[in-house]
């Protein structure tokens, strides 16, 4: 990393938030791995911009970012590597790891369009429910900034947040989480790619 190397973390949302996350990662689930990567995706990570022929993808163990590094190198990154081990190598040495701590708060976006629809997602782990995109912020974000990560991790767009709808409580999260709901709108580089 210190010369010029981008460390992806792969892991997701909810391991990273129960084990922490490493500083300077860009969090990339490998749900959306390959097309956050790509310039011609028109969705890249702004993280990756620029990078993309010197990656380092981080998982758990080191078990899928070993097969997410082939796949991209398939797709023409031949320079694309892992960490042996995973974060739980990477914790092991000593290296930087951040806890969320007490700050626990997630974001969520409602996005509606011209035609009243709004936008949901059809997650793909636990109860697979369709939802409004949002999740868990990391320790350096604001809840804008998280709902608007989140949203472009889980549908693919870019959005503008409007208004703070509401803030709930959940006591039954581990230590007591913050929820942020926005009003968003699309912005006009998703709309255009729709």
């Amino acid at each position: 990393m210190a010369d010029g190397w981008t460390l992806v973390d792969t892991r997701s949302e909810d391991v990273r938030t129960r084990d922490g996350w490493i500083p300077g990662a860009v969090p990339v689930p490998l749900s959306v791995l390959e097309w956050r990567v790509d310039p011609e995706s028109g969705q890249q990570h702004p993280g990756i911009a620029g990078h993309e022929d010197r990656l380092i993808l981080i998982c758990h163990e080191g078990l899928s970012s070993s097969l997410a590094a082939l796949r991209l190198r398939e797709l023409g990154y031949p320079s694309t590597t892992d960490v042996i081990g995973g974060a739980v190598a990477w914790a092991a040495a000593g290296l930087p790891v951040r806890k969320l701590g007490l700050r626990n708060i997630s974001a969520a976006t409602v996005v509606v369009d011209a035609d009243r629809r709004v936008l949901l997602i059809h997650q793909a782990y636990a109860a697979r429910n369709w939802e409004i995109p949002g999740g868990s912020g990391d320790p350096h974000e604001s809840a804008e900034e998280t709902a608007i990560r989140e949203t472009r991790e889980e549908a693919g767009v870019d959005v503008a947040i409007e208004r703070l709808s509401g803030i709930y409580w959940d006591p039954a999260n581990r230590e007591g989480m913050h929820h942020f709901v926005f009003r968003a709108h699309l912005t006009l580089s998703s709309r255009r790619h729709r």
